[in-house]
């Protein structure tokens, strides 16, 4: 497999991981109080990040991740590995300062309507 490819899939790795956390919504209620449960599991993304970066990349030394292990194998896994961290990183660093101002503007738009 040559560098382009294994380019494309850390690229479709990183645009999955940011993809993925637009669907969980912005504000929620629950039992009263309202919360955020897209900045609540960005709490949970370095964590996850680092637990499948370990299984991707080691687990490939085992055999744990695929049938046919080879040094192809492995250099797919670290790139796959290198895009969800780069995911991560853009969702951190970029989006995750946006969303909480959002959330702020929601939070003090819906206190102006109760008052």
């Amino acid at each position: 497999m040559s560098f382009v490819p294994l380019i494309w899939i850390a690229i479709g790795g990183s645009f999955a991981v940011v993809w993925l956390i637009h669907y969980i919504p912005i504000h929620s209620t629950a039992f009263g109080r309202s919360w955020s449960p897209r900045l609540a599991f960005c709490r949970l993304l370095e964590p996850l990040d680092a637990v499948m970066t370990l299984f991707l990349v080691c687990g490939a030394w085992v055999g744990l991740t695929s049938a046919v292990i080879g040094i192809g194998m492995m250099v797919y896994n670290v790139t796959t590995g290198i895009g969800i961290s780069m995911g991560v990183l853009i969702t951190k660093k970029v989006l995750l300062p946006r969303w909480k101002a959002s959330y702020q503007r929601l939070l003090a738009d819906r206190a102006s309507v109760m008052i």
